[in-house]
């Protein structure tokens, strides 16, 4: 059986598109620019491991995710689950909360494609960036950007699908030039010379920067959910949201793999750990400047297409993120579970509950990993997202100060697997 559509959207993104628009939001410019930051921080070659690891709890995550959206593929994602899950205790506070840390979250992440965006128009344009990082033009260059997108998404969902298409094969050629470009010229014993004691469990290299190094590496697979954003403009949710989901990372994880691994073999570790734009460093070296300059082009705009929806930035952006949808998420899905076992769920978490657990125990890590000041402004923005909603819940005499106001809006089967 099927939902009645919500009003004003049109269901009429397939999995092709779908898996194209989280590809395209995971990539970007984020591998590109974090390369170096990867490698700092774990040490040296055994960065690859980092990017493995971070796979594993995005894909874990990633399954709450396919189970959630089949099940409730409404417009919102995260929005949509928390009022599902706790409205008939809480009323409208985690919904709420959700949309008041977005406010903050998601401008974080823009900025860091924006900042990338701009040091690589530095290799393209003299003056937009320098060593001191983005100039009074990048800054300028860096607001036009965002401008075109906001533009850019006001468009009708069918356009901005093949829109995100397009970007999604420009993203594919610049990452794939970047993964063959380096093994024209690879060295293996370069790659693979992992720092000497790195994996000893008495304060190695690798242990000790993993739990920074994951903060970068979910920074660069976030987007692995965008397609659920967009439930209720989703041909066949309960099959398109879990493949979507499961294939965009399977597929970055696999380009990620290769991008670190070709660069680690191409270009001299020190050289690598101050790299401000590494593809177009490897490009450069295999192919001569103009074919450099040339995909330089094709990467650029792809960190555009990765804004449709540093490393300071990165941890406030990811501590945020982390308390209130990805925690919040796995509670989710057990209280779902519990609470509404009649719920229609096309699509079930494979071998649940370990994934729910392996997401959780790698959130609470990654969570604890960040900055005290990342960790500090988490709490507190959330603090004061508390403090606005029972301002709110006050003047509007809901709850707690009132009834919670809020119906389930997907009651059964007919509602849980909309066409």
């Amino acid at each position: 059986m099927s939902s009645p559509p919500q009003p004003g959207l049109e269901r009429k993104i397939g999995l092709l598109q779908a898996t194209a628009i989280n590809m395209t939001q995971m990539c970007g410019i984020g591998p590109f620019v974090t390369i170096p930051a990867m490698v700092a921080t774990l040490g040296g070659p055994q960065a690859v491991f980092g990017w493995l690891i971070g796979a594993i709890i995005a894909l874990a995550d990633g399954l709450i995710w396919a189970e959630l959206g089949a099940a409730l593929p409404g417009a919102g994602g995260t929005y949509v689950y928390l009022r599902e899950a706790f409205g008939s205790r809480t009323g409208r506070l985690m919904p709420f909360l959700f949309a008041w840390s977005a406010v903050l979250f998601i401008p974080l992440i823009m900025s860091t494609g924006i900042i990338g965006l701009v040091q690589y128009l530095g290799y393209l344009i003299p003056g937009v960036a320098d060593e001191g990082g983005t100039t009074g033009l990048g800054k300028v260059i860096g607001l036009g950007v965002i401008v075109l997108v906001v533009l850019a998404a006001f468009r009708r969902i069918g356009e901005i699908g093949k829109l995100t298409t397009v970007l999604f094969a420009i993203m594919l050629f610049a990452a794939l030039s970047v993964i063959v470009a380096p093994f024209t010229r690879f060295d293996g014993a370069q790659a693979f010379a992992f720092t000497p004691g790195a994996f000893s469990f008495g304060g190695g290299a690798f242990w000790a920067g993993l739990g920074a190094g994951l903060i970068i590496a979910i920074y660069d697979y976030l987007g692995y959910n965008t397609s659920a954003y967009l439930g209720g403009e989703v041909r066949d949710p309960g099959r398109t949201l879990p493949r979507s989901i499961i294939f965009s990372i399977l597929g970055i994880t696999s380009l990620y793999f290769l991008l670190q691994l070709g660069v680690l073999g191409s270009i001299p570790l020190e050289e690598l750990k101050s790299a401000t734009s590494v593809a177009s460093t490897v490009l450069e070296q295999a192919w001569g400047t103009g074919a450099a300059k040339v995909i330089t082009v094709f990467i650029v705009i792809a960190a555009i297409g990765s804004l449709f929806t540093l490393t300071a930035v990165i941890n406030a952006a990811v501590t945020v993120l982390v308390l209130v949808q990805s925690l919040a998420q796995v509670a989710a899905i057990v209280v779902l579970r519990r609470r509404r076992p009649e719920l229609d769920r096309p699509y079930r978490q494979w071998l649940y509950p370990i994934p729910t657990i392996i997401a959780l125990l790698g959130w609470v890590y990654i969570y604890f990993s960040a900055t005290w000041l990342s960790i500090g402004l988490s709490v507190g923005w959330i603090a004061l997202g508390v403090a606005a909603f029972l301002t709110y819940a006050k003047a509007e005499r809901v709850w707690p100060f009132g009834p919670k106001g809020i119906q389930e809006s997907f009651a059964g089967a007919a509602e849980g697997n909309g066409k």
